[in-house]
């Protein structure tokens, strides 16, 4: 699996739909591999137990095989909380396949990834690295505990710069959530998993601008690198856009990339 920078999970109901990536360590025998991710949807009816009792698939590949498995694997690896009443409920799961052949150094001796692409964003990516516009591709390995969560991380192949080996195994033990491997009596076991998370700057659509935003002891400071030259958005502009970054994701500070109409609002050179 490679997560490139440009979760919904398996125990809330009425959550967004979420996607499980099996590794190719799960991918069916004599199923063909066409060369690009097949993705199956599902649904499964869940009792009050937690327990799936049946499955049906909503919208199917071209290929029978994963169709079946997708089924077959989304029974076998997800169990949901119980509920004291209510009736079943349904929901829907996307499986994600990808063959042996397209997923190079990557295994996850049997744990399921549910919402990868969730799981690292353009928020968590180091801010001097951003600034200076570096990047590269970490491969690590990690232990699945028998309740999903990631742990143990460990660089395998660094990316060559420390903050970005730093920020790949911190944010992948906080939110990386799996379905447990199963051993062979079908009780949960601890998997030894190994993944690639590629951290490349977001490429700006022309027109775009990207605007830093941090709080600071005088105030909300939001600056642009403008051709290898910063300069400060007006104290207007700045709040202007805090306040709108607040109501869209109750917080403040990071990235966010602007449209703005009209020219970029800079304070005046001293």
């Amino acid at each position: 699996m490679l997560l490139l920078f440009a979760a919904a999970t398996a125990s809330q109901v009425g959550a967004a739909v979420p996607v499980l990536e099996p590794g190719a360590e799960l991918y069916p025998a004599g199923a063909p591999e066409i060369g690009a991710p097949v993705l199956v949807m599902i649904e499964l009816v869940i009792d009050k137990e937690g327990q799936p009792t049946s499955c049906r698939v909503i919208f199917p590949s071209s290929i029978e095989k994963l169709n079946t498995a997708s089924c077959a694997l989304a029974q076998t690896h997800m169990h949901l909380a119980s509920r004291s009443s209510g009736d079943e409920v349904r929901i829907p799961v996307n499986v994600k396949w990808r063959g042996p052949k397209s997923t190079g150094r990557v295994f996850f001796d049997g744990a399921i990834p549910v919402s990868p692409e969730k799981w690292l964003t353009s928020d968590d990516y180091p801010q001097t690295a951003l600034r200076e516009g570096r990047g590269g591709t970490v491969n690590f390995q990690f232990d699945v505990s028998t309740i999903g969560t990631a742990g143990n991380c460990v660089i395998v192949q660094s990316s060559g710069y420390d903050d970005i080996d730093a920020a790949t195994c911190r944010f992948a033990a906080q939110r990386m959530e799996f379905l447990p491997a199963l051993a062979s009596s079908g009780q949960p076991r601890i998997a030894h998993a190994r993944t690639t998370v590629t951290w490349q700057k977001p490429k700006l659509e022309p027109g775009q601008t990207q605007v830093q935003i941090s709080e600071t002891a005088d105030g909300l400071l939001c600056k642009v690198d403008n051709g290898g030259h910063t300069h400060e958005l007006t104290d207007s502009a700045c709040s202007d856009l805090a306040d709108g970054l607040r109501r869209a994701s109750g917080k403040i500070g990071g990235f966010v990339v602007m449209h703005f109409d009209g020219p970029i609002p800079f304070k005046p050179a001293n």
